[in-house]
């Protein structure tokens, strides 16, 4: 099923289902709040599975457009951010004590469950591709990882995945 340029909310829609089931298959304790959100990074106001729209540009999904061109030979792609919000340890300013900071095994469990987030990210987006559900055999479909955060006592994995859209 091809990507459509057309209507990106229901890419963006088919992009959210296709992976909150493949991160469920592989087990992955997902938070309860899923959606399509507006803008290009996750509103920072709680836990979230989220999925946004971040460009769309001429050319083939890793090799943009370098010179302009004419129609019909005009192809897009779009890029969209999938993105696992988690709480993480932050100071706490409201305590008995004054300030205290997160000791170094609080930090070190928000860690081992941002990377779990981060390979699972991965491991869905490879099923997806190889599954051709986002793109017609042929058309492009490229992704990396990075993070966000932490902010607001969130952090976030996000998955940006480029696809050719018709």
């Amino acid at each position: 099923m091809a990507a459509s340029l057309a209507d990106l909310s229901a890419t963006a829609s088919r992009i959210l289902s296709l992976f909150a089931a493949q991160l469920d298959a592989q087990g992955v304790e997902l938070p309860e709040r899923q959606h399509v959100g507006p803008g290009q990074i996750p509103a920072w106001d709680g836990e979230q599975l989220v999925v946004n729209l971040v460009t769309v540009a001429q050319g083939q999904p890793g090799a943009p457009a370098a010179m302009p061109f004419r129609p019909p030979a005009v192809n897009f792609h779009a890029q969209f951010g999938v993105s696992i919000v988690r709480r993480v340890h932050v100071i706490d300013t409201e305590g008995p004590f004054g300030l205290m900071v997160p000791s170094s095994e609080q930090i070190g469990e928000d860690s081992a469950v941002s990377l779990q987030d981060a390979a699972a990210l991965i491991k869905a987006a490879t099923t997806i591709g190889l599954a051709d559900s986002l793109v017609d055999p042929g058309e492009g479909l490229v992704y990396e990882l990075g993070t966000l955060g932490p902010e607001g006592g969130l952090a976030a994995n996000r998955l940006l995945l480029t696809l050719s859209v018709d």
